[in-house]
């Protein structure tokens, strides 16, 4: 009997496990698949509830309780997510971020994703009332430290700049404003086309207002760390996407970043962690570029090129923009040997498979075709291990580096034993915003 009593609990276990791996990572995408149902509406300035185990702090009787409702930002302090039995956390907001050096607004969408707790601390339209307005005037107009034109000049803005107005003078001559850096300043009424009367009537002693940044621009931010269930699931975490092509200030623990692109933003007692999954952030005097991490401690940060494979199952299909991870190639690649010899001369052929070029080199591409972008290129005798490969559709041989990023066989030289390369079993998607290269 006793040996039944040992043996029992370790058969159950061992069925809950296969259960358990059985199911990983079925419910995480399929939250995902609901949520981009539920939120494909989301307006902006809004808050979507994409999955359940969402709880959010209102700031009126608002209902907010079910998959697809939506609140508007402006109503919502703190959003709870959570991962438990029969849920998966999954919210959507949709807002709008500013350049470092201009209010020209650029959308900014922010996924939240498994076990997270955000809270806004953006201030526009919650406790700072705001107009934008254009400069109207041909001669530009002069922003100065006071209502007249008798105090001193900060600074000059031409005709179509944009400025934000948070105060007009008791007789309307004159609007407060506050420049990008966050400098106040004033200007004259009649330079801007605006309607200012939602604005408060403010003297030259009333209390300036923090730098401006849309709800959930800025936000504290607590996340699980490590938890993915197996290696097909992503992390707790928000992914956050600006535009590429432009700056957009970011503040996450009040560490202010300028975001380009998109990252995955985790955060515990210790640290915040930006991971750059696309583009580039700046902080303070640090850039860091896709396919790395900047560790933000209390005194001091750290960059370093993050695994992958911890983030390649990250769910940008979700974000306006799916884009392929970002990844150092160099962290992948070993480089040319130093002597005047094939690098793979020596692999004998029950070696794990390596893949080296001719002269020409071969181009890395996103997916198993010459349809897919190239995202780098492995040049003369650098090598690189293939994780799996596939017949693609062109009827080649496709090696696997790491996800989204594959060597057709046809360009490339093998060594050892290739055959007992595994088969894929993610197989990427074309992009439609993917412009096929020669």
């Amino acid at each position: 009997m006793k040996r039944h009593l040992l043996i029992i609990p370790v058969l159950l276990l061992t069925i809950s496990t296969i259960a358990q791996e059985a199911l990983c990572p079925v419910p995480e995408r399929a939250a995902i698949a609901e949520a981009q149902v539920w939120c494909s509406e989301l307006e902006e300035n809004q808050l979507c509830y994409g999955n359940s185990g969402i709880q959010a702090d209102l700031l009126s009787d608002v209902l907010f309780n079910a998959v697809g409702d939506t609140v508007s930002l402006n109503q919502v302090t703190r959003i709870n997510s959570n991962v438990g039995d029969n849920q998966y956390g999954v919210a959507l907001v949709d807002t709008i971020g500013y350049a470092p050096d201009n209010w020209l607004a650029q959308p900014v969408t922010v996924a939240i994703l498994g076990d997270v707790t955000i809270a806004n601390t953006g201030n526009e339209g919650i406790n700072i009332q705001t107009v934008s307005a254009p400069i109207i005037s041909e001669a530009g107009a002069n922003i100065r430290s006071g209502p007249t034109t008798e105090y001193r000049l900060l600074t000059s803005l031409f005709e179509g700049d944009l400025v934000k107005l948070t105060g007009r003078f008791r007789d309307d001559s004159a609007y407060r404003v506050q420049l990008p850096s966050g400098e106040t300043g004033w200007l004259i009424a009649n330079a801007v086309d605006a309607d200012a009367s939602p604005l408060p009537i403010v003297d030259l002693d009333s209390p300036s207002p923090n730098v401006l940044y849309a709800p959930f621009t800025s936000f504290s931010l607590q996340t699980g760390i490590n938890d993915a269930g197996c290696a097909e699931v992503w992390q707790s975490g928000v992914l956050l996407q600006t535009p590429v092509d432009s700056l957009s200030r970011i503040v996450v623990n009040e560490n202010t970043l300028a975001v380009s692109g998109t990252v995955f933003l985790q955060a515990d007692a210790e640290r915040t962690l930006v991971h750059v999954i696309e583009g580039q952030v700046t902080y303070q005097d640090e850039t860091v570029d896709e396919g790395y991490t900047i560790a933000i401690f209390a005194d001091s940060s750290q960059i370093a090129a993050y695994n992958i494979d911890d983030f390649a199952p990250l769910p940008t299909e979700i974000l306006p923009r799916y884009t392929y991870i970002g990844v150092d190639v160099t962290t992948l690649i070993t480089p040319a040997p130093d002597v005047d010899r094939s690098p793979i001369a020596d692999v004998l052929v029950d070696d794990p498979c390596v893949i080296t070029t001719g002269q020409t080199g071969a181009n890395l591409r996103a997916g198993p075709s010459s349809d897919f972008p190239i995202r780098a290129v492995l040049a003369f005798r650098e090598t690189v291990n293939p994780i799996s490969r596939i017949n693609g559709s062109d009827g080649l041989v496709w090696y696997e580096i790491a996800q989204n990023l594959w060597v057709s066989g046809q360009v490339v030289v093998t060594g050892g034993d290739c055959l007992s390369v595994p088969q894929a079993q993610r197989i990427p998607v074309l992009l439609p915003t993917a412009t096929p290269e020669s």
